[in-house]
């Protein structure tokens, strides 16, 4: 099956970018007769669990939902009734919108690179996972650690989308990132800025880690491409930035 993307959007509102996890739970009450998949629970209440197929988030403060395969037909059947949206105190008017929906084709690049940047925090590991990692004291140990965390979080977004590797193909990330903090449930989490190369190719805006379906992880392609595919060395130049994670909260 072709995965299916539907987007829908709010032009003429801005919102914070953090207010991705309120945007969730007004659609997530308000239409929650209509799917489970739109505020990722289970009919039991249980978390859905997997790659969430709706995603909430602030592109360039415009509040904007992206649907895939069954929330994708879902996010169409709800837009004519859509005529308001509750952000906290707030009662605001959206019944400007624009709905998109199209066939999508993440791919393997079996000889090709390309660059992505993170337009929101990437929470790719845990906090445990995150001490861990502050442990390590070599700078290759903390790339491999976090470029794991990379690839897994690639694999969980073809898993999501039901689209399969062949057992040859591998993918590569390299990740160029530095910490950042955010803000989860009321409590401070480490988190990952920056940017990445890989050899997929994933929609602009899709999420990835930890958190996608509130906002977190939003990628966007940056211009032109990168290759061969094949890893930094060790010791260049273009390695030691790769490896360089400056802890800005230190």
């Amino acid at each position: 099956m072709t995965p299916r993307q539907t987007t829908l959007r709010f032009p003429e509102l801005r919102l914070p970018p953090h207010e991705g996890h309120r945007l969730r739970g007004y659609f997530g009450s308000a239409f929650r007769e209509h799917s489970p998949l739109l505020h990722n629970h289970l009919e039991d209440g249980s978390l859905r669990n997997g790659y969430p197929l709706t995603q909430y988030k602030m592109v360039d403060r415009v509040p904007t939902i992206l649907g895939f395969n069954e929330a994708a037909d879902v996010l169409i059947q709800i837009f004519a009734d859509i005529e308001e949206i509750r952000i906290a105190d707030q009662v605001l008017d959206a019944r400007a919108k624009e709905l998109t929906h199209d066939t999508i084709a993440p791919t393997f690049l079996s000889d090709t690179l390309v660059r992505y940047h993170l337009d929101a925090p990437y929470r790719g590991v845990s906090q445990e996972q995150y001490q861990q990692w502050k442990e390590l004291s070599a700078d290759e140990d903390r790339f491999a650690f976090i470029q794991r965390a990379l690839v897994g979080h690639l694999l969980m977004v073809f898993k999501g989308l039901d689209v399969w590797l062949e057992d040859h193909q591998r993918i590569v990330a390299y990740p160029n990132f530095r910490t950042t903090l955010v803000r989860m449930k009321g409590y401070k989490m480490t988190a990952f800025s920056g940017d990445f190369i890989t050899n997929v190719a994933l929609p602009d805006y899709i999420g990835i880690g930890k958190g996608t379906s509130r906002g977190f992880g939003i990628i966007r392609r940056q211009p032109g491409r990168l290759a061969p595919a094949f890893p930094p060395t060790t010791g260049s130049r273009n390695a030691a930035k790769s490896t360089s994670y400056a802890d800005q909260n230190r």
